[in-house]
């Protein structure tokens, strides 16, 4: 696992495995672009006791492997949060689109809506490689 930075990212550390960095790469340029910040909540977890969640996390979640983010999104003199989010508009709309198009799944489109998560759908695109790196993590 790696601790992930970038211009556009604030709020809590991002610990993310390398394989993701990419995709957080291209978010940031996009943010940049934009002129949006990505206030990350949550990223890397070591279980899916997540006290609070607005969404019962799966139990092959992309956070268990890095591959995840939960992220609020700040727009010059708003912020979008969870609620917000349900209806995206402007420049979050285009950002969450953009990410769309690049392979990151945003869980506004899921069958039960997480608004505030993005991941690169590991769980679902390679199963196989989703359960190496659990094991490893598990390993340490």
């Amino acid at each position: 696992m790696i601790t992930y930075k970038n211009t556009q990212f604030i709020g809590k550390e991002v610990v993310c495995h390398k394989d993701f960095k990419p995709l957080l790469d291209l978010m940031n340029d996009k943010a940049k672009e934009l002129n949006l910040k990505i206030y990350v909540t949550s990223s890397l977890r070591h279980n899916t006791n997540v006290k609070g969640a607005i969404v019962t996390p799966s139990k092959m979640s992309n956070h268990l492997v890095g591959h995840a983010i939960d992220c609020n999104i700040v727009e010059v003199g708003k912020w979008w949060n969870s609620s917000k989010l349900k209806t995206p508009k402007g420049k979050v709309l285009e950002f969450i689109e953009y990410c769309r198009s690049i392979g990151i799944r945003w869980g506004g489109y899921f069958n039960t809506p997480d608004t505030v998560h993005f991941d690169s759908g590991l769980n679902t695109s390679n199963p196989k490689r989703y359960k190496e790196i659990l094991t490893a993590i598990k390993k340490h």
